[in-house]
């Protein structure tokens, strides 16, 4: 929560020059850590919890995109999403010592002719990753990365198709079999005009595909503090 809160409270300022993730990292969290755990009526954000296996993958279709932010058919808004994971390590491989890898596609399909689904992710990394050596994408796309960070503004909209749907995927080196596989995925979904109810459309939405969702509980601990 930390770092996927000091990604979306910094953006602005990170994005100014793609190499200021290397001397700021993720950025700074936002100083009241009660606007960390709840939202605004203007954006919601969602966490998902779950578990993966070597030649799997998990799917969640029909994701109900805000219909505020849906207009002619085309889909608008801010997209965020921070994914984070324990991968497997074994230090008798050197700098590969990270056994395992967890990808995340946020986008729309399509059904063509045949029946077949159609699959587009719409949320990339951070920094594009599409050169040939690894060595480029551990740099530039988080590759091995136990935290990865993902965004999209979609100011002129995107089409949205016939839905939307999360996918997770998990790789593994020389094919070693990792019976499981815990992660995290947070995806926040924002208007950036502050204007709309995107938390309660979200949530009702939610609840009318059959989802199950719980808000965040919170408490204050009071301290004594010792004169």
């Amino acid at each position: 929560m930390l770092i996927h809160s000091a990604r979306m409270n910094m953006r602005d300022s990170l994005d100014k020059k793609q190499d200021y993730i290397k001397y700021y990292g993720f950025g700074m969290p936002t100083i009241n850590t009660v606007d960390i755990l709840q939202c605004s009526d203007s954006e919601v954000t969602l966490i998902f919890k779950q578990t993966i296996t070597t030649g799997s993958h998990l799917e969640m279709f029909d994701f109900p995109y805000p219909n505020s932010l849906i207009k002619n058919g085309k889909c608008f808004g801010e997209i965020g999403m921070t994914l984070i994971y324990e991968p497997m390590l074994d230090f008798r491989y050197g700098h590969e010592y990270c056994r395992s890898n967890v990808d995340v596609s946020f986008g729309t399909y399509k059904y063509n002719d045949d029946g077949e689904i159609k699959f587009k992710g719409q949320v990339p990394l951070e920094k594009a990753w599409d050169k040939k050596y690894e060595k480029d994408q551990v740099e530039h796309g988080f590759k091995w990365s136990p935290i990865k960070s993902y965004f999209r503004k979609m100011p002129k909209g995107i089409d949205c198709g016939e839905g939307w749907k999360i996918r997770v995927d998990m790789t593994s080196r020389n094919q070693v079999t990792i019976p499981k596989q815990e992660f995290v995925l947070i995806v926040t979904i924002k208007d950036p005009s502050n204007s709309l109810d995107i938390y309660t459309e979200m949530v009702n939405g939610l609840r009318n595909n059959g989802y199950i969702t719980n808000s965040l509980e919170t408490r204050q601990l009071v301290r004594q503090r010792n004169k």
